[in-house]
Protein backbone atom coordinates (compact mmCIF):
# COMPACT_ATOMS: atom_id res chain seq x y z
CA UNK A 1 0.00 0.00 0.00
CA UNK A 2 2.80 2.28 0.84
CA UNK A 3 4.54 1.26 -2.26
CA UNK A 4 1.12 2.30 -4.12
CA UNK A 5 0.96 5.92 -2.32
CA UNK A 6 4.38 6.88 -3.15
CA UNK A 7 4.20 6.13 -6.77
CA UNK A 8 1.07 8.44 -6.95
CA UNK A 9 2.68 10.72 -4.86
CA UNK A 10 5.64 10.97 -7.67
CA UNK A 11 3.24 11.04 -10.64
CA UNK A 12 1.47 13.74 -9.10
CA UNK A 13 4.60 15.57 -8.39
CA UNK A 14 6.08 15.11 -11.68
CA UNK A 15 2.82 16.14 -13.41
CA UNK A 16 3.05 19.36 -11.39
CA UNK A 17 6.49 19.68 -12.70
CA UNK A 18 5.70 19.83 -16.03
CA UNK A 19 2.62 21.85 -16.28
CA UNK A 20 4.77 24.14 -14.52
CA UNK A 21 7.43 23.84 -17.49
CA UNK A 22 5.25 24.23 -19.72
CA UNK A 23 5.69 26.59 -22.00
CA UNK A 24 3.03 29.84 -22.11
CA UNK A 25 1.37 30.04 -25.49
CA UNK A 26 -1.82 31.67 -27.14
CA UNK A 27 -4.36 30.01 -28.14
CA UNK A 28 -4.72 28.83 -31.76
CA UNK A 29 -7.71 30.90 -32.88
CA UNK A 30 -5.22 34.04 -31.73
CA UNK A 31 -5.71 36.51 -34.42
CA UNK A 32 -1.98 38.96 -34.89
CA UNK A 33 -4.12 42.10 -35.68
CA UNK A 34 -0.97 44.04 -35.36
CA UNK A 35 2.81 43.44 -34.21
CA UNK A 36 2.74 42.03 -31.23
CA UNK A 37 -1.13 42.37 -30.67
CA UNK A 38 -3.47 39.01 -30.62
CA UNK A 39 -7.21 39.13 -30.49
CA UNK A 40 -8.42 36.35 -28.50
CA UNK A 41 -11.73 36.03 -29.33
CA UNK A 42 -15.45 36.42 -27.50
CA UNK A 43 -16.48 34.08 -24.71
CA UNK A 44 -18.96 34.09 -22.30
CA UNK A 45 -17.51 35.34 -18.60
CA UNK A 46 -20.98 34.86 -16.07
CA UNK A 47 -23.70 35.43 -18.91
CA UNK A 48 -21.77 38.00 -20.24
CA UNK A 49 -19.71 38.19 -23.88
CA UNK A 50 -16.39 39.34 -23.06
CA UNK A 51 -13.13 39.65 -25.25
CA UNK A 52 -9.40 39.14 -25.17
CA UNK A 53 -5.85 40.83 -26.16
CA UNK A 54 -2.61 39.61 -25.67
CA UNK A 55 0.31 41.83 -25.80
CA UNK A 56 3.43 40.33 -26.67
CA UNK A 57 6.56 42.48 -25.60
CA UNK A 58 9.63 41.70 -27.78
CA UNK A 59 13.50 42.36 -27.57
CA UNK A 60 14.51 44.79 -30.09
CA UNK A 61 14.36 48.67 -31.92
CA UNK A 62 13.60 48.20 -35.05
CA UNK A 63 10.04 49.39 -36.47
CA UNK A 64 7.91 46.34 -37.47
CA UNK A 65 6.61 45.58 -40.94
CA UNK A 66 3.14 47.27 -41.76
CA UNK A 67 0.65 44.92 -42.02
CA UNK A 68 -0.88 45.84 -45.21
CA UNK A 69 -4.34 45.54 -44.08
CA UNK A 70 -4.64 46.49 -40.41
CA UNK A 71 -1.30 48.81 -40.58
CA UNK A 72 -0.62 49.99 -36.96
CA UNK A 73 -0.52 53.08 -34.66
CA UNK A 74 2.51 55.25 -35.71
CA UNK A 75 2.72 53.48 -39.42
CA UNK A 76 1.93 56.98 -40.76
CA UNK A 77 -1.73 55.79 -41.85
CA UNK A 78 -4.90 56.49 -40.71
CA UNK A 79 -6.52 53.08 -39.97
CA UNK A 80 -9.71 52.06 -40.52
CA UNK A 81 -9.91 51.76 -36.57
CA UNK A 82 -7.89 55.03 -35.70
CA UNK A 83 -8.87 58.59 -35.26
CA UNK A 84 -7.41 61.58 -33.86
CA UNK A 85 -7.77 60.67 -30.16
CA UNK A 86 -6.90 57.11 -30.30
CA UNK A 87 -3.48 57.69 -32.66
CA UNK A 88 -3.25 60.78 -33.03
CA UNK A 89 0.69 60.53 -34.74
CA UNK A 90 -1.50 59.36 -37.34
CA UNK A 91 -5.15 60.77 -37.45
CA UNK A 92 -4.16 64.41 -36.01
CA UNK A 93 -5.60 67.05 -38.20
CA UNK A 94 -2.50 69.03 -37.51
CA UNK A 95 0.80 67.45 -36.85
CA UNK A 96 1.83 68.08 -33.51
CA UNK A 97 5.11 70.72 -32.78
CA UNK A 98 8.30 69.44 -32.83
CA UNK A 99 9.89 68.87 -29.36
CA UNK A 100 13.25 69.71 -28.40
CA UNK A 101 15.26 67.80 -26.26
CA UNK A 102 15.95 69.71 -22.85
CA UNK A 103 18.78 67.19 -21.16
CA UNK A 104 18.65 68.75 -18.15
CA UNK A 105 14.28 68.56 -18.21
CA UNK A 106 12.61 65.68 -15.58
CA UNK A 107 12.60 62.59 -16.96
CA UNK A 108 9.13 62.66 -17.03
CA UNK A 109 8.61 65.85 -19.55
CA UNK A 110 10.81 64.00 -22.25
CA UNK A 111 9.22 62.88 -25.07
CA UNK A 112 6.30 63.77 -27.27
CA UNK A 113 2.96 64.69 -26.45
CA UNK A 114 1.12 62.73 -28.79
CA UNK A 115 2.80 59.33 -28.86
CA UNK A 116 -0.13 57.56 -26.90
CA UNK A 117 -2.48 55.07 -27.90
CA UNK A 118 -5.47 53.35 -26.50
CA UNK A 119 -6.55 49.66 -26.10
CA UNK A 120 -10.27 51.05 -26.53
CA UNK A 121 -11.38 50.02 -23.21
CA UNK A 122 -10.45 50.96 -19.62
CA UNK A 123 -11.50 50.54 -15.67
CA UNK A 124 -14.63 51.85 -14.45
CA UNK A 125 -13.79 49.57 -11.40
CA UNK A 126 -10.49 49.38 -8.81
CA UNK A 127 -9.33 45.53 -8.57
CA UNK A 128 -6.57 44.32 -6.78
CA UNK A 129 -4.08 42.13 -8.14
CA UNK A 130 -2.03 38.40 -7.11
CA UNK A 131 1.57 37.90 -7.42
CA UNK A 132 3.79 34.61 -7.91
CA UNK A 133 6.57 36.04 -7.22
CA UNK A 134 9.16 33.01 -7.43
CA UNK A 135 11.28 33.05 -10.40
CA UNK A 136 14.72 31.48 -11.54
CA UNK A 137 15.90 34.91 -12.78
CA UNK A 138 17.46 35.54 -8.76
CA UNK A 139 15.40 38.53 -8.32
CA UNK A 140 14.25 38.92 -4.60
CA UNK A 141 10.45 38.34 -4.83
CA UNK A 142 10.28 41.06 -2.11
CA UNK A 143 11.80 43.18 -4.61
CA UNK A 144 9.79 41.98 -7.45
CA UNK A 145 6.38 42.93 -5.86
CA UNK A 146 8.17 46.30 -4.30
CA UNK A 147 8.99 46.97 -8.33
CA UNK A 148 5.18 46.19 -9.41
CA UNK A 149 3.67 48.54 -6.76
CA UNK A 150 6.11 51.66 -7.80
CA UNK A 151 4.55 51.25 -11.42
CA UNK A 152 0.99 50.44 -10.47
CA UNK A 153 1.46 54.55 -8.89
CA UNK A 154 3.48 55.30 -11.60
CA UNK A 155 0.20 54.60 -14.05
CA UNK A 156 -2.20 56.16 -10.87
CA UNK A 157 -0.95 59.03 -9.76
CA UNK A 158 -0.86 60.30 -14.05
CA UNK A 159 -4.42 59.15 -14.42
CA UNK A 160 -5.68 61.49 -11.44
CA UNK A 161 -7.46 58.22 -9.75
CA UNK A 162 -7.12 55.49 -8.61
CA UNK A 163 -6.73 53.33 -11.66
CA UNK A 164 -4.42 49.60 -10.79
CA UNK A 165 -5.45 48.35 -7.48
CA UNK A 166 -3.35 47.11 -4.73
CA UNK A 167 -1.18 43.75 -4.19
CA UNK A 168 -3.10 40.73 -2.13
CA UNK A 169 -2.69 37.11 -1.52
CA UNK A 170 -3.89 34.60 -3.27
CA UNK A 171 -3.73 31.24 -5.43
CA UNK A 172 -1.75 32.32 -8.88
CA UNK A 173 -1.93 29.86 -11.38
CA UNK A 174 -1.13 30.73 -14.98
CA UNK A 175 -2.10 33.80 -17.22
CA UNK A 176 -5.80 33.07 -19.03
CA UNK A 177 -5.39 32.95 -22.33
CA UNK A 178 -8.68 31.19 -23.45
CA UNK A 179 -11.34 32.84 -20.68
CA UNK A 180 -10.62 35.12 -17.56
CA UNK A 181 -11.36 33.79 -14.50
CA UNK A 182 -11.54 36.93 -12.20
CA UNK A 183 -8.01 37.35 -10.98
CA UNK A 184 -5.58 40.06 -12.15
CA UNK A 185 -2.61 37.45 -11.92
CA UNK A 186 1.29 38.35 -12.21
CA UNK A 187 4.16 35.10 -12.72
CA UNK A 188 6.98 34.05 -14.01
CA UNK A 189 7.64 31.40 -16.76
CA UNK A 190 8.77 30.35 -20.46
CA UNK A 191 7.03 32.25 -23.19
CA UNK A 192 6.72 30.11 -26.48
CA UNK A 193 7.29 32.91 -28.67
CA UNK A 194 10.64 33.22 -29.33
CA UNK A 195 12.10 36.90 -28.33
CA UNK A 196 9.17 37.28 -26.50
CA UNK A 197 10.02 38.91 -23.04
CA UNK A 198 6.47 39.70 -21.25
CA UNK A 199 3.03 39.04 -22.00
CA UNK A 200 0.26 40.86 -21.12
CA UNK A 201 -3.61 39.22 -21.33
CA UNK A 202 -6.11 41.81 -21.28
CA UNK A 203 -10.14 41.21 -20.97
CA UNK A 204 -12.89 43.55 -21.33
CA UNK A 205 -16.37 43.62 -22.29
CA UNK A 206 -15.42 45.29 -25.59
CA UNK A 207 -12.93 47.47 -26.91
CA UNK A 208 -14.24 49.13 -28.65
CA UNK A 209 -15.39 51.73 -25.54
CA UNK A 210 -15.76 48.92 -23.11
CA UNK A 211 -14.85 48.14 -19.43
CA UNK A 212 -11.14 46.33 -18.53
CA UNK A 213 -12.14 43.74 -16.72
CA UNK A 214 -9.28 41.27 -15.91
CA UNK A 215 -5.47 41.65 -16.94
CA UNK A 216 -2.33 39.12 -16.19
CA UNK A 217 0.72 38.94 -17.03
CA UNK A 218 3.71 36.66 -17.26
CA UNK A 219 7.31 37.61 -17.76
CA UNK A 220 10.22 35.16 -19.52
CA UNK A 221 12.43 33.95 -17.23
CA UNK A 222 13.70 31.17 -19.68
CA UNK A 223 15.33 33.18 -22.63
CA UNK A 224 15.95 36.41 -20.96
CA UNK A 225 17.95 37.33 -17.45
CA UNK A 226 16.61 40.00 -15.01
CA UNK A 227 17.75 42.87 -13.22
CA UNK A 228 16.59 45.83 -10.61
CA UNK A 229 19.72 48.11 -11.47
CA UNK A 230 19.75 47.72 -15.55
CA UNK A 231 22.57 45.16 -15.50
CA UNK A 232 24.19 44.86 -18.88
CA UNK A 233 23.31 41.68 -20.96
CA UNK A 234 19.31 41.84 -18.34
CA UNK A 235 15.80 42.91 -18.72
CA UNK A 236 15.45 45.56 -16.24
CA UNK A 237 12.14 44.49 -14.15
CA UNK A 238 11.00 47.67 -13.19
CA UNK A 239 11.34 49.11 -17.03
CA UNK A 240 9.29 46.29 -18.26
CA UNK A 241 6.43 46.02 -15.74
CA UNK A 242 5.95 49.58 -16.14
CA UNK A 243 5.18 49.50 -19.71
CA UNK A 244 3.13 45.79 -18.99
CA UNK A 245 1.23 47.87 -16.66
CA UNK A 246 0.17 50.44 -19.12
CA UNK A 247 -1.20 47.53 -21.17
CA UNK A 248 -3.33 46.15 -18.24
CA UNK A 249 -4.51 50.45 -17.50
CA UNK A 250 -5.67 50.60 -21.16
CA UNK A 251 -2.69 51.96 -23.09
CA UNK A 252 -1.49 50.36 -26.10
CA UNK A 253 1.92 49.87 -28.00
CA UNK A 254 3.02 52.46 -30.31
CA UNK A 255 5.48 51.61 -33.09
CA UNK A 256 6.57 55.44 -34.33
CA UNK A 257 10.38 56.19 -33.92
CA UNK A 258 9.82 59.48 -32.98
CA UNK A 259 8.27 57.81 -30.01
CA UNK A 260 10.75 55.48 -28.70
CA UNK A 261 11.11 57.39 -25.87
CA UNK A 262 8.04 56.78 -24.27
CA UNK A 263 6.94 53.69 -21.60
CA UNK A 264 4.67 52.79 -24.41
CA UNK A 265 7.02 51.53 -27.36
CA UNK A 266 6.68 48.34 -28.49
CA UNK A 267 10.35 47.05 -28.12
CA UNK A 268 12.64 46.55 -24.98
CA UNK A 269 16.34 46.13 -24.80
CA UNK A 270 19.13 44.96 -22.19
CA UNK A 271 20.00 47.43 -19.76
CA UNK A 272 16.90 50.23 -20.37
CA UNK A 273 15.83 51.84 -17.20
CA UNK A 274 14.94 55.21 -18.90
CA UNK A 275 11.57 53.70 -19.01
CA UNK A 276 10.07 53.49 -15.63
CA UNK A 277 9.10 56.72 -15.53
CA UNK A 278 6.04 57.40 -17.91
CA UNK A 279 7.18 60.01 -20.46
CA UNK A 280 5.19 62.95 -21.62
CA UNK A 281 3.46 61.00 -23.98
CA UNK A 282 2.31 58.63 -21.46
CA UNK A 283 1.09 60.87 -19.22
CA UNK A 284 -0.68 62.97 -21.63
CA UNK A 285 -2.30 59.36 -23.25
CA UNK A 286 -3.38 58.18 -19.70
CA UNK A 287 -4.56 61.34 -18.62
CA UNK A 288 -7.22 61.62 -21.80
CA UNK A 289 -8.26 58.17 -21.03
CA UNK A 290 -8.85 58.79 -17.31
CA UNK A 291 -9.61 62.53 -16.98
Amino acid sequence: MKQILSCLIVLILSAVIVAAAKPAELPANAKEIRPGVFYLGKVMDNGKVVEGMAFVRYKGNAKPATNPVQGYCGDGTCGKKENADNCPQDCATEPPEPQVLDTTADPESVGNPACYSFLGAKWDTVEPYMVKADNSAGLDPAVVKQALAHAVGEWNSHAGRIVLGSEVSGNVDRIDTARPDGKNEVIFGNVKSRGAIAITITWATSFSGGQIIEWDQLYDQNDFGWSFSGDAGKMDFLNIATHELGHSAGMDDIYAEECSLETMYGYADYSETNKRTLAQGDTTGIGILYG
